[in-house]
């Protein structure tokens, strides 16, 4: 494995933006940053320098494109399973808040997207299968984060917005089948076998 530390050094030689803490090999050696903020950008970065296949950092191609390009590709495959009810995502021009979005994401739809399960109007079955799907996913980690340099899944209804009414559920469009993604930094390929190994078994 690469010392990170000469990894940014020599990036930076290469006149390639960089991050580099003050004292990498202490914090590469103790494992703790004191922000939550501060540790994501250096995981990010560091991810981003030791793979060769990774984008560059920053700009155009940076780890907000390729999140949003994952997302984009995604949305498209969700919205082709047959066992998929619905998809939201920013970049899809049916989106309601489509050209705000663009807007204000420099044309990119965002890296988090949520979907609905079919259930047919079934809350319990609703429920059961967005929890099975959640089950079986192997790359994505099932937790309520956002903005990972891997991809999370969660079920709102019962983590972030637990607290809401079914009615205030219902009007921010969170429903017993919907599930949301937070799309990481890994292959997209790997990400739609995942999911569609996960949607095949409902």
């Amino acid at each position: 494995v690469a010392d990170p530390l000469q990894v940014a050094q020599q990036l930076g030689a290469e006149g390639r933006r960089v991050v580099i803490a003050e004292e990498p090999r202490q914090m590469r050696d103790a494992g703790v940053v004191g922000r939550q903020a501060v540790g994501l950008l250096i995981v990010d970065h560091l991810q981003a320098m030791l793979d060769p296949a990774q984008e560059a950092i920053g700009g155009d191609q940076g780890i907000g494109h390729r999140r949003a390009d994952s997302a984009g590709r995604l949305a498209g495959f969700l919205q082709q399973h047959p066992a998929v009810r619905s998809v939201t995502w920013p970049g899809l021009p049916g989106h309601p808040q489509h050209d705000l979005a663009m807007r204000q994401q420099n044309g990119l739809g965002g890296g988090v997207l949520s979907f609905r399960v079919k259930a047919g109007g079934d809350v319990q079955l609703g429920r059961e299968r967005a929890f099975s799907v959640i089950d079986a996913t192997r790359v994505c980690s099932i937790t309520a984060n956002l903005g990972d340099a891997k991809s999370l899944i969660c079920h709102p209804a019962t983590s972030t917005h637990q607290r809401l009414s079914d009615a205030d559920k219902a009007l921010v469009g969170i429903g017993p089948a919907t599930l949301r993604l937070s799309v990481g930094l890994e292959d997209v390929q790997d990400l739609l076998d995942d999911l569609g190994a996960a949607l095949d078994r409902i």
